[in-house]
């Protein structure tokens, strides 16, 4: 087996940007050559140059409005190195081609960066091919690497020959541009609001809300201000909140009305830092609805029926329900199933209790008008949380005038010559008056008027044509006594006419006596039968 042999040149070079664009521009001359000891074929020295490159920024290159960031996190120290290894037969045959390995090793922990590698020919070699293709200058050949990345390899191939006998010497060099990192936290800080209030509550009570302001960035929050949208009171105190800090305002508001209400909160600080939050409570009423019904219309003394409907139409329960009756003086009442009736008897009421929302509860009572007028009635009902409501209800009680009417004669029968009175006695037995009440008696013509007396004045009278008045016989010479009309005659009171009169001639006779007045629709006619007796 041929021998072999290996060159190895480590070699650290780091450059500026402008000796690697130099580099790139020509070719750069290679390390001096120390000879090798005349044993062993020469060889290239191991080189290495430590020289780290880092980044220098001077504070006049700085943006007037940027301050230098003195808490800089420096990257891990490791300074640019690479290692060049040359592989391939150690000995070969004039004229015939031979191929060698330049193997380029990044050994540092960070890439680099335009990595250049030359290797430079002598004259009485020659080179058959390269890989990566190439072409030289000047005996030179190069490939741009790029980018080597930390703790990589990239290789390059040339395929050498030589003529006549001697020493194959290539020599290989790289360079580089090295780099350096820096790493500095960006922070910021971040401001949320947050309302706790709760959902629903009844109106009356006490609405407890909780106001916070949070940091929830990773950088100080300067000149902090929460302000209430719906608060007299003043913005608070400016503060300064650190991350995840938090501020809380409780707060407590009683409405006194229903609905719903919003809560709105904003948070401002320094450099525009804003945040806003709202939140809303229905606020529950509790509410009765009270009806009240019954006749439109009443008779004294007829029995009248009535109902009270109570019914929850709010958003919560309404515990401890009475409902009260106010009955009218000129009410007596007669039943009211479970109610109890107050000891002056004034006022009905029933203990409802509890009533769920929506629930109905129906109560009625029974009772007498016992006098005409307008009745008016009220119901209320009361609850827990102060809650009210209430009715009225009117009835016109009216009365019924009842006129009765009776005729007796004092003498019967009679003889020829004598007087015998006739007595009308008219009763309003009903329970309202009645207006106008008149009497008038036709006087027959066996009879002749002595007198008449009465309530009213009473006057004889000739030729009154009763038949214009559907009245009597019609007889145009018929005599008549017409009492002036009684102007009311109340309720269980009487009136009494009497009509003296002198028997002129024998036979069975009629007096008839009419009565009118308002509310009689046809005329009340009473006869009475007298006997006149003689020659």
């Amino acid at each position: 087996m041929r021998p072999t042999w290996k060159r190895r040149t480590f070699g650290v070079l780091a450059v500026g940007i402008v000796g690697a664009a130099l580099a790139l521009a020509q070719p750069a001359d290679p390390p001096a050559v120390i000879p090798a000891a005349a044993s062993e074929p020469a060889r290239l020295p191991n080189l290495r140059f430590d020289m780290p490159v880092v980044p220098r920024v001077m504070p006049s290159d700085l943006p007037t409005s940027v301050v230098p960031v003195q808490a800089v996190e420096p990257a891990p120290k490791s300074d640019p190195a690479v290692a060049l290894d040359w592989s391939g037969p150690a000995v070969v045959r004039v004229g015939r081609p031979a191929e060698y390995t330049l193997t380029v090793r990044n050994t540092c922990g960070q890439p680099l960066q335009k990595v250049v590698v030359q290797v430079r020919v002598p004259r009485d070699v020659t080179v058959a091919d390269t890989s990566p293709a190439t072409k030289p200058a000047d005996g030179v050949y190069l490939w741009e690497v790029g980018t080597l990345e930390a703790k990589g390899a990239t290789a390059v191939k040339l395929t050498l020959s030589r003529p006549t006998s001697g020493e194959l010497n290539c020599q290989a060099w790289v360079t580089l541009t090295g780099t350096t990192a820096m790493k500095a936290a960006a922070k910021e800080p971040k401001l949320a609001v947050t309302i706790k209030a709760p959902e629903k509550v009844v109106v009356g009570d006490k609405i407890p809300v909780e106001y916070t302001v949070t940091n929830t960035g990773d950088l100080l929050a300067e000149g902090v201000v929460l302000k209430l949208a719906n608060s007299s009171d003043k913005p608070m105190t400016a503060i300064d909140l650190k991350p995840g800090e938090t501020h809380r305002l409780a707060d407590g508001y009683v409405t006194a009305n229903g609905g719903t209400f919003t809560y709105e909160a904003v948070a401002t600080g320094n450099d525009g830092l804003r945040a806003a939050s709202k939140t809303a409570v229905q606020v529950l009423v509790p509410k009765l609805d009270v009806t009240l019904t019954g006749p439109a219309d009443r008779l004294i003394g007829k029995k009248a029926t009535y109902s009270v409907t109570v019914r929850n139409c709010g958003d919560v329960p309404v515990t401890g329900v009475i409902v009260r009756e106010h009955v009218p003086a000129s009410f007596r009442v007669v039943s009211a199933g479970d109610g109890v009736l107050s000891a002056g008897g004034d006022r009905v009421s029933w203990a409802v209790g509890d009533l769920a929302v929506g629930a109905v509860k129906k109560l009625e009572f029974d009772g007498v008008c016992t006098q005409a007028g307008t009745l008016s009635h009220h119901a209320a009902a009361v609850g827990d949380r102060n809650t009210k409501a209430a009715a009225d209800y009117a009835t016109k009680v009216e009365g019924i005038p009842a006129l009765r009417m009776e005729m007796v004669d004092t003498a019967d029968p009679v003889e020829k010559g004598g007087e015998t009175v006739y007595e009308i006695k008219v009763t309003n037995t009903g329970t309202q008056s009645d207006a106008n009440v008149r009497i008038e008696c036709e006087i027959p013509k066996e009879l002749e008027f002595v007198s008449a007396s009465g309530p009213t004045q009473g006057l004889e009278h000739v030729g009154v044509d009763f038949n214009s008045k559907k009245l009597g016989t019609g007889n145009p010479t018929t005599r008549t006594v017409v009492f002036d009309p009684v102007t009311e005659l109340a309720p269980k009171t009487e009136a009494v006419f009497k009509v003296k009169v002198k028997a002129a001639a024998t036979g069975d006779v009629r007096f008839k006596a009419v009565m009118t007045s308002k509310h009689l629709t046809v005329p009340v006619v009473k006869e009475e039968s007298t006997r006149v007796y003689g020659e």
